[in-house]
Formats: structure tokens, sequence, C-alpha cells
């Protein structure tokens, strides 16, 4: 098989490639034309369709404000809370307290035997 080629074969099969797409091209166009015509709103479906997305624009409009309002509010409460610092002195604060409690609870039984000492000594044994 012996197979030459020529630059004239290429432009005839470019030739038949260009009426062969054109060809298809039209019956593309005849056959989806009505269709893509109606795909198309005429002018009043087209005015409702605009004052439908006006109302969804006016609805979005007020969520989207009412959102921001909700978010303001929890910036606002976010700010007030403590920092992580904040909280750890807190809890040094907490701790050193819980000690000093300790201290005087020691001293509190300590004074408390002493008093009911001093109360023995003092005070006449009760009478039976």
């Amino acid at each position: 098989m012996n197979f030459t080629f020529d630059w004239r074969d290429l432009n005839e099969i470019f030739g038949l490639l260009v009426i062969v797409g054109g060809a298809i091209m039209f019956v593309f166009w005849l056959f989806l034309r009505p269709k893509v015509e109606a795909g198309f709103a005429s002018k009043d479906a087209s005015t409702a369709l605009a004052k439908k997305v006006d109302g969804l624009e006016v609805g979005t409009t007020e969520r989207f404000e009412k959102l921001e309002r909700r978010v303001g509010v929890v910036e606002r409460d976010v700010a007030a809370l403590p920092t992580k610092r904040e909280l750890h002195n807190l809890e040094l604060k907490i701790e050193a307290l819980r000690g000093d409690s300790r201290a005087v609870s020691t001293k509190v039984e300590a004074m408390n035997a002493s008093l009911t000492r001093i109360e023995n000594h003092l005070l006449p044994p009760p009478r039976s």
C-alpha cells in the first residue's frame, strides 16, 4: 500500500468538513430555534419576573439587616466577656482565697478549742 500526501487532498478534505459542519449547524438551528425562541420570556412575563426579583431583594434586604443587628448584639456581648488572661487571674485569686479560708479555718478551730477549755475551767460542772 503506497500512500502519498498531496496538499490538494487536504484542501478537498477541509472543504468537505466545512460543508458537513454547515449542514449539521443548519439542522440544529432548524430544530432548536423554536425551543430557544419559546425560552425567551415575553415583555409581560419579563416585567412580572422583575417585580418578583424586586420583592425578593426587599425581603433579602430586610433579612440581611436583621442578621446584621443580631451579629452586632453578639459582637457586643462577646466584647464584654473576660479575656483568657482575666479568667486566669480570676482562677489564681480564687485559689488564693481557698488557701486563706483554710488558714482561717485552722485558726478558728484552735480558738474554739481554747474557748472550750476556758469555759470548762471557769464554769462549774453541771448538776445532775
